[in-house]
């Protein structure tokens, strides 16, 4: 093959002139531009080589499409033949080659500068989540829960282009649970030790499961009168214009709050019972229809609601 054949549209405002100037209604189709390939210059069939992309083998296809300008991504936007106002000669059409192939260099050499600032991106984020884990793990190791409580080694830099689960993270959580649950169950044998029952102890000693004893217990001596919502099934309401009964009963939950290391005191509208038994237990038991006022202690021992009715 010593010749190709460049395609292109003539405008509207192309076919009016032509129209006017001879009179005849002139075809609409692609029209086309032969190129004598053995005529062009060494560079001239380079850049019509390389303009098509063809990597594998060196040839041109006989229909040479002249599409529409492409963006900065280096694609063509509607992959449409491009519309010229007049018949292009052959510098125009290896300058409209020319401008195509700068274009999708620019492209080309943004899209790795691109790809080399996401994978910079990434790395840092690597070490500092590598960091991070290792900090975490020094202060569980070290039992500061205060410092797992603070703790944040810096910002992660954003990363929108890579979906949500699959960024680099680190978790503080569950070395906190960890370290939390460790504080429960020393302050719970410590607890049993000085005013435990022998149940609890020996079910401490034989490495039973045994919170909910140990929760009842302690509630007896530190909030007797109250109820330990110990499976969170109270709900409740805001209490607006409480009875004297329930200020007076306030004040002194306030002052036991403080003793026992609770987080804080209400009188509310309950309007659903505190649960201290297993469902199975405890399901025929609840009243069906069920309000009334009530003091609640929130946070013993770092988790549990205490109430009691007015």
């Amino acid at each position: 093959m010593s010749e190709i054949t460049v395609y292109w549209k003539p405008s509207n405002a192309l076919l009016r002139q032509e129209f006017i100037a001879t009179g005849v209604q002139p075809a609409t189709g692609d029209r086309k531009l032969s190129i004598d390939l053995v005529a062009l210059t060494l560079e001239q069939r380079e850049l019509l080589l390389t303009a098509q992309d063809k990597n594998v083998l060196p040839y041109l296809t006989q229909k040479y499409e002249l599409l529409d300008t492409p963006n900065y991504s280096g694609e063509f936007i509607e992959k449409q033949t491009l519309t010229l106002e007049a018949s292009p000669t052959l510098e125009q059409v290896l300058e409209m080659v020319r401008e195509r192939m700068e274009i999708k260099v620019e492209a080309r050499r943004r899209e790795k500068a691109e790809n080399e600032r996401r994978a910079a991106v990434e790395q840092r984020n690597k070490a500092l989540v590598e960091r991070a884990e290792t900090e975490i793990a020094a202060l569980e190791a070290a039992g500061d829960l205060e410092g797992l409580r603070h703790y944040s080694p810096g910002p992660m830099e954003a990363m929108d282009w890579v979906p949500y689960n699959r960024r680099q993270s680190y978790d503080v959580t569950s070395a906190i649970k960890r370290l939390e649950a460790a504080a429960r169950n020393a302050e719970m044998h410590r607890w049993a030790e000085m005013h435990g029952s022998e149940r609890l102890r020996k079910c401490l000693e034989r490495d039973y499961r045994c919170d909910r004893i140990y929760v009842f217990e302690r509630a007896v001596q530190e909030a007797p009168g109250y109820t330990v919502d110990f499976y969170g099934k109270a709900r409740w309401n805001e209490r607006t214009n409480p009875s004297h009964d329930a200020l007076m009963l306030e004040e002194e939950a306030l002052e036991l709050a403080q003793k026992i290391g609770a987080t804080g005191v209400g009188i509310y509208w309950l309007t659903s019972a505190p649960q201290d038994q297993p469902d199975s237990d405890h399901d025929d038991e609840l009243p069906l229809d069920f309000d009334c006022e009530a003091i609640i202690i929130h946070g013993y021992l770092g988790k549990y609601d205490l109430v009691k009715y007015v």
